[in-house]
């Protein structure tokens, strides 16, 4: 299971979705069989989240988002959801549902302050930039937006100076 689950994250990553999804499938069936590890069927779960808004299936990936978060609210990890956060404002604000993907975003944000992650408050920043955009509160946008960017993360940039380019 493990193995597939790793060898699920390389097919993603490489962009061969379908691979991944087969591989993850797999991984989740066997670990759900097998063990029921929390922390293993969290890490599935949120791949498979991820797989699912690639391949625009955004009701399926919050479906596992949520199930990768409660996995790991029951093991008491609370940096889990924050990353997962990030996910599923994406999944809300790519389906057309920007107010929810707002709230997820937000929520994560604050929980990504009070750690002073800067990764992941850049994250969740572009996110709620990006749901603003989508909601047209462009002066929200532009200050989301810049906010991720003063953090400096590498990873987010393009997407925030996207959104900075809309508004």
């Amino acid at each position: 299971a493990k193995a597939d689950a790793f060898l699920g994250d390389i097919e993603a990553m490489a962009g061969h979705y379908p691979a991944a999804l087969a591989y993850l499938l797999s991984a989740k069936k066997n670990t759900e069989a097998q063990s029921g590890d929390l922390y293993t069927l969290s890490r599935i779960y949120s791949h498979l989240g991820v797989v699912y808004i690639k391949l625009g299936e955004f009701d399926e990936a919050l479906n596992y988002i949520s199930q990768a978060i409660a996995c790991d609210r029951k093991r008491g990890d609370e940096m889990g959801p924050i990353y997962d956060a990030m996910n599923q404002a994406t999944a809300y604000t790519l389906s057309g549902r920007a107010e929810q993907g707002y709230a997820a975003a937000r929520q994560g944000l604050a929980a990504a302050e009070k750690l002073r992650n800067p990764y992941l408050i850049c994250g969740l920043a572009a996110c709620v930039a990006e749901a603003c955009h989508e909601l047209q509160r462009l002066q929200e946008a532009e200050h989301y937006a810049s906010y991720a960017l003063n953090q400096e993360e590498e990873f987010f940039r393009a997407s925030t100076l996207l959104v900075l380019g809309r508004v």
